[in-house]
């Protein structure tokens, strides 16, 4: 959850650059986003919050019908069909993670139109991600450049998924000092975890050989992004509370 400008203008660029692409679909993005922000007064107004949210919700519409058109241009029927899967999951994944944040900043406290205000951002902020993901890999299919990143190794894997697991005990201590609610959080890290799997199901599709690669590829860079939310879940709302 990004709660001001600063912040959500860092996140862009932070997310850029873990892209590696600063062209194509990326840019394209990046440019249209920024024209339109500067009609709005998103920082400090909810309903530009919204008007916000649904623009990015539309390019990561955009992007996605362009990825499925593609993949199928190029006969990877399969891999169409595996992004639909993962999509759906991610979709869920976002649906109740947006839910917990609703309980989590209720019982911290938040009036009425500050937890909409952050609920918003938290949306707009998995959608960012998720659009430039998806435009990452559109951009590398149409250049035939391979999707496995250099780090993309088991011992890789294993140190991320080692902070992972810490930042979610991290969130959960914090729930439970609190006496707030865990359910939630348990329900989308479950969730998170089958669009996790799903996820890494269509970037193996995508490849011929190094199936493992491709698989690594997914887990550890959807495994960053989760490590990040939770600790800035940890950080900016329970942590000194």
């Amino acid at each position: 959850m990004i709660k001001n400008k600063k912040l959500y203008l860092l996140c862009i660029f932070l997310i850029t650059i873990s892209t590696q692409i600063f062209a194509g679909e990326v840019e394209n993005i990046k440019i249209k986003i920024a024209n339109y922000e500067k009609t709005l007064k998103w920082e400090s107004n909810e309903e530009d919050n919204i008007k916000l949210y649904n623009a990015w919700d539309k390019e990561l519409n955009i992007i996605y019908d362009k990825l499925i058109k593609e993949l199928k241009n190029k006969n990877l029927i399969e891999s169409s069909e595996k992004l639909k899967i993962a999509q759906r999951e991610w979709i869920n994944f976002r649906d109740e993670e947006a839910n917990f944040s609703d309980v989590m900043t209720t019982q911290i406290g938040y009036g009425r139109e500050p937890r909409n205000v952050l609920n918003i951002q938290l949306l707009r902020d998995l959608t960012i991600e998720r659009t430039y993901e998806l435009a990452n890999i559109y951009n590398s299919i149409i250049s035939k450049k391979t999707i496995i990143r250099n780090n993309s190794t088991r011992s890789t894997f294993r140190e991320k998924d080692a902070k992972l697991n810490k930042s979610y005990k991290n969130v959960i201590g914090e729930l439970k000092r609190l006496k707030f609610t865990e359910e939630n959080l348990v329900n989308s890290q479950k969730i998170w975890i089958l669009y996790r799997n799903k996820n890494a199901d269509f970037y193996s599709s995508l490849v011929k050989t190094n199936t493992e690669g491709a698989i690594l590829t997914s887990i550890i860079f959807i495994t960053d992004q989760r490590t990040k939310q939770l600790d800035a879940i940890y950080n900016d709302y329970l942590k000194g509370q």
